[in-house]
């Protein structure tokens, strides 16, 4: 055990403390005091420059001061471990062989030291003390290198743009990276787009995977302007659907509509309480699925419409989600972009309320608290529309049939 001085609030008075860094929490004892172990995962921001270190955590904050020559080692050793284990906690661990980066990071101010892990399909940004971000491949537009300034930029489908740079010497490592994955999730898309829009040939499905990724909500103005035959293809792919019914009055009706697909993964297919598993009307619409092939294993596809001044969200591909009532917000289509890109995206922790959010359902609460575009999605939600008729769900959605 080490000696330190700590102080447990802002302006607080330091008293006289021991620590021990185990490997997943350190643990501080204070004089007077019981032993308190701080998990790393539940920190949410690091900063300090071993003298003197502070954490972060849920609404609080402690600081760690007259450290000596352990500080700087205390530092390092925190910051290398902490963002896989807050990753965890937050359910943003990806696909795919993790790989760490030391830099800074601007989002157009001034830049600040940060700690990068890239997984397969999104890139998580840890600023000095601040949380994990994610930044997700599938709304990147762009990606570049510039070579003068050894610095990668990254631009988002909302024109935002990050910027890394002091990449000692893992600057075009990192670059590469990023272009690899982001092609690969352009190519998952194309494989996917290719098995539900046969109207379109490979080339068409190919540049609309360029600006349609999976998970990213896309104006379907858009879309139509992509490709002449859109439209139909579109229109087909929404008739195959256990939610055509719904899918075709969203469209009728909304006055902006927004589409996305993914993978069906297993997150996706918990149950909704009190949502059917099937068309209301017994009958499978055309171009279903044969018998004995689980619409589980379909590509799940998503419409987002403005009504008035709700948007409403529909998993049109499966018959186990509500309809999502969310207030008019101009965001609102960019954050359940970042929803459903989201790796382990968990519908319980969108809906539920924090009380509820205990036992085996535990671990969704400190993403439901604290995790950025989730928090921002629950304090819009207005509500779930069940799914039990077609005419009474028009009604509930405020829809004329």
């Amino acid at each position: 055990m080490r000696s330190c001085a700590l102080v447990r609030e802002e302006g607080g008075q330091p008293v006289q403390a021991i620590w021990t860094l185990a490997e997943d929490a350190i643990v501080i004892t204070s004089q007077g005091s019981p032993p308190t172990a701080l998990p790393l995962k539940s920190v949410c921001g690091i900063s300090g420059d071993g003298y003197r270190i502070e954490l972060a955590y849920g609404d609080g904050k402690l600081a760690l001061q007259r450290l000596g020559a352990d500080g700087p080692s205390l530092l390092e050793t925190m910051r290398r471990r902490w963002p896989p284990l807050r990753a965890d906690a937050l359910r943003l661990t990806g696909t795919g062989e993790p790989a760490q980066f030391s830099c800074r990071v601007s989002w157009g101010g001034e830049s600040r030291p940060c700690a990068l892990i890239a997984f397969d399909e999104v890139l998580l940004v840890a600023p000095d003390g601040e949380d994990l971000r994610p930044l997700f491949l599938a709304l990147a537009s762009d990606v570049t290198l510039d070579e003068g300034s050894f610095t990668v930029v990254l631009t988002g489908w909302d024109s935002s743009r990050a910027l890394f740079s002091k990449l000692a010497g893992q600057t075009e490592a990192f670059y590469e990276r990023l272009q690899s994955d982001r092609a690969e999730v352009s190519r998952a898309g194309q494989d996917l787009l290719a098995g539900q829009l046969p109207r379109l040939g490979a080339g068409a499905v190919s540049v609309l995977a360029g600006i349609w990724p999976p998970g990213r909500m896309a104006p379907l103005g858009d879309l139509q302007r992509a490709n002449p035959d859109f439209d139909k293809a579109f229109g087909e792919w929404v008739a195959r659907t256990l939610r055509h019914a719904e899918g075709k009055a969203l469209l009728a009706s909304a006055s902006e509509v927004f589409a996305g697909y993914a993978k069906a993964t297993d997150f996706l297919a918990e149950e909704d309480e009190g949502a059917e598993a099937g068309p209301e009307s017994g009958t499978a619409p055309a171009g279903a699925p044969p018998a004995g092939e689980s619409p589980q294993n379909q590509p799940l596809l998503w419409v987002l419409g403005r009504v008035r001044d709700e948007w409403l969200l529909e998993a049109l591909s499966q018959g186990d989600h509500a309809t999502y009532r969310f207030g008019g917000d101009a965001a609102l289509p960019w954050l359940v972009s970042q929803l459903l890109c989201a790796p382990r995206f968990s519908r319980e922790a969108l809906y539920l309320p924090l009380s509820q959010l205990a036992g085996e359902r535990a671990p969704l609460a400190t993403p439901a608290r604290e995790l950025g575009f989730l928090a921002q999605l629950r304090a819009l939600l207005k509500g779930r529309i069940i799914h039990s008729g077609i005419d009474r769900w028009m009604k509930e959605a405020g829809l004329e049939k």
